[in-house]
């Protein structure tokens, strides 16, 4: 009888066992797919369909180390029937934080954060502050 007790407290134990959260940069890492930009106070929701125009913008996370990522930047628009597609890059972002919120940093300033699956990333945008909204994939 006791080798059925200890069996059961074994797949008790077992069940119950909290997942250990990798590094900051293996918690962040992946793509995220915009749902709204904010530019200055005009909000405009993501992906953007007019007519045969539109804007789709996607980040994607790549770790490096441990608390560094790359971050990539994919604006594709099309215009009329066409896509093109730009790209930026952000090498070395820091990371840093406990709990669920992950602070970005990058040359010494905040640029954003991962909070579990949703992300918010700022820059200036013809020298309007602007806001990115996205969620991972």
């Amino acid at each position: 009888m006791k080798p059925v007790y200890l069996f059961i407290l074994l797949f008790a134990t077992l069940s119950c066992a909290k997942e250990t959260p990798g590094s900051l940069s293996e918690r962040v890492a992946g793509e995220y797919e915009a749902s709204a930009m904010i530019i200055g106070e005009t909000p405009l929701p993501l992906p953007f369909q007019s007519g045969s125009s539109g804007i789709a913008l996607s980040i994607i996370l790549t770790e490096i180390t441990a608390s560094t990522v790359d971050m990539k930047i994919l604006l594709k628009e099309t215009n009329g029937g066409k896509t093109s597609t730009d790209e930026e890059k952000i090498d070395n972002i820091l990371l840093s934080g406990a709990g669920n919120v992950i602070t970005m940093t990058a040359n010494g300033k905040t640029i954003g954060s991962v909070e579990g699956k949703s992300l918010t990333y700022t820059a200036v945008v013809r020298e309007l502050p602007a806001t990115i909204k996205a969620e991972k994939k």
